[in-house]
């Protein structure tokens, strides 16, 4: 738990958008056996004293089993992972799942065992170790809040140095296939005179490649003038690295072009410009 504790420490610190969830094994034939597990809870109490002045720990931890089983410390009944459906043999083991929720495989996280001159065997994750076990997380992470927003030109949109500097970045990932993206590219369009006097940059992605004609076509008959580019390959790669959960997805960057906002509406925009500037 210690080690789980220390790298939740530096994934927080590093700013990536990192779930920790720990399952305990419990497979208790009876709902009856499983509620003696919840001697658990009290062990976890050494935990939060030495490491959270005894406050909950920072993820969640849950108890497994054949059965429905219930979060640690709640009153929720869930159905048990049952980890026998894995070949788990033993324990602890890490896994790393992507955001679309895909097994990417076991993810190890490097233990130092120390011994005391009383021959107590004790575990621990250096400082070194949780770096290296942040590097193999970053792959799979997208800019977060506070994070540089990523390089516009993979889309092939041109924003000259002199156009953004102190100023903030709007960026639109839509599909003009979709009605609401449609809307809402229409929509930034006639607000973009607007946007300017705030100081803010425009520039939209469409989120799937198409036929560069049409797009261009697109452009020219709604009289969008603000960049507009395209995904060209591994859209959904490309759309999960910036974290477009979903489309239309905004991004407002503030004039450092750090993300301060993002998955906002176009009904929130303004609060958000103001609370960026």
């Amino acid at each position: 738990m210690h080690n789980l504790i220390n790298l939740y420490e530096r994934v927080q610190k590093n700013n990536l958008d990192v779930e920790i969830i720990v399952i305990h094994d419990g497979r208790f034939d009876t709902i009856a056996q499983m509620e003696e597990a919840f001697n658990a809870d009290s062990d976890l109490v050494k935990v939060r004293e030495e490491k959270w002045d005894g406050k909950w720990l920072p993820f969640r931890i849950a108890l497994d089993s054949n059965e429905p089983s219930r979060h640690l410390g709640g009153k929720t009944y869930l159905r048990g992972i049952n980890w026998a459906n894995y070949n788990i043999e033993t324990y602890p083991i890490t896994f790393l799942i992507d955001r679309k929720g895909i097994l990417v495989g076991e993810f190890s996280i490097p233990i130092t065992f120390r011994v005391d001159e009383n021959g107590f065997v004790s575990q621990e994750i250096s400082i070194r170790e949780s770096d290296l076990a942040l590097e193999r997380l970053k792959p799979y992470m997208v800019p977060g809040i506070g994070e540089a927003i990523g390089k516009l030109d993979q889309f092939d949109i041109k924003l000259p140095q002199e156009l953004i500097d102190d100023k903030m970045i709007l960026v639109c990932f839509f599909d003009m296939n979709q009605r609401p993206s449609r809307q809402y590219v229409i929509q930034l369009t006639q607000r973009a005179k607007e946007l300017e006097e705030k100081g803010v940059i425009i520039a939209s992605v469409q989120a799937s490649k198409i036929d560069k004609n049409a797009l261009n076509e697109y452009v020219k008959k709604y009289n969008i003038t603000f960049p507009v580019g395209m995904i060209e390959a591994e859209e959904e790669k490309t759309k999960l690295n910036w974290g477009a959960k979903s489309l239309p997805w905004l991004i407002l960057t503030d004039k450092e072009h750090k993300i301060k906002a993002e998955g906002f509406s176009l009904t929130e925009l303004n609060d958000k410009i103001k609370l960026t500037n």
